[in-house]
């Protein structure tokens, strides 16, 4: 049976497992160290109003479990109504082949070339595309390479979708065309669409972990760049969200509650817990072997 949480229990896992991924990025010392340092320090505070309204400092970056979590529903709630609006809408998904470390960076800046040659060409063929893109990235711990490649809603009007995978072998005449795929929504489209744009947690030598240097690669092949992209449509104005972001004055807060790494929780001055958060054997694991794994 299912172990039953709370949202502050599961937020506090989050926070766990965030922070001990966070120390090992720091160890690497990457250009992005500064970043990784404000996820050490992400929701370290977090304050309860009088309407029980939960205020924090969080460091939204797309390696937070915690943040991604937040954005993730964010995108939800902002997006699905619009796509919902589009007319025949398809899943697409477009790859490449497989790359070794050097050439991700440099690979992904083509798939983004193309793809606005891909939606210019269809622009003046008459085809106004409409829909959302978003790239993934994987990694594959065997064969030690990336692949990065396009999740696409996408209107099918005028057969759009076939056309754009016909364009897109074109682009990489190296890729499998049966690797293409185009499939009607399912059920669970919106979470697959929106999830974490890298799977964080691998199986490695048979044991789930982090291996924070592959994480480091992907982030930093992709800073700078916008992993969601909108094509033909906009999105519903910014919904509030369901933790407000920013920091409320410490004077007006009734209770205030900081991180405890003994504890794995948020302790209250008066020294009681915020989530009462008693981290499962497999989450203890996965800690353990993300500080094993990376030594």
């Amino acid at each position: 049976m299912k172990e039953q949480t709370t949202t502050e229990q599961r937020a506090a896992r989050s926070k766990m497992i965030s922070l001990a991924i966070a120390d090992e990025l720091v160890m690497l010392q990457s250009p992005l160290k500064k970043s990784y340092e404000r996820t050490q320090q992400c929701a370290s505070w977090i304050s309860v109003n009088y309407d029980q309204q939960v205020v924090t400092k969080r460091c939204k970056n797309r390696w937070c479990i915690q943040c991604n979590r937040i954005r993730t529903a964010q995108q939800i709630r902002e997006w699905a109504p619009v796509l919902a609006t589009i007319s025949k809408p398809k899943f697409v998904t477009l790859t490449v082949v497989n790359c070794s470390p050097i050439n991700l960076p440099s690979l992904i800046q083509e798939m983004y070339i193309s793809w606005c040659e891909i939606k210019d060409i269809m622009r003046k063929k008459g085809v106004k595309l409409v829909g959302l893109r978003k790239l993934e990235i994987t990694y594959n711990s065997e064969a030690k390479t990336y692949h990065p490649h396009f999740h696409i809603i996408l209107s099918n009007e005028k057969h759009a979708c076939s056309r754009v995978v016909s364009y897109w072998l074109k682009k990489f005449p190296t890729s499998e065309s049966w690797c293409q795929n185009v499939t009607d929504l399912s059920k669970g489209w919106d979470i697959e669409l929106f999830k974490y744009f890298t799977k964080i947690v691998y199986k490695i030598n048979g044991v789930f972990s982090v291996d924070v240097k592959v994480l480091d690669h992907i982030m930093r092949s992709i800073k700078g760049k916008r992993t969601f992209q909108s094509f033909g449509i906009k999105k519903l104005l910014e919904c509030e969200l369901l933790q407000t972001e920013g920091v409320a004055p410490l004077s007006i807060t009734p209770n205030l509650y900081k991180w405890c790494r003994l504890t794995n929780d948020w302790i209250a001055l008066k020294h009681l817990p915020y989530a009462y958060h008693k981290p499962s054997l497999n989450v203890k694991n996965l800690v353990l072997n993300i500080k094993q794994t990376n030594k």
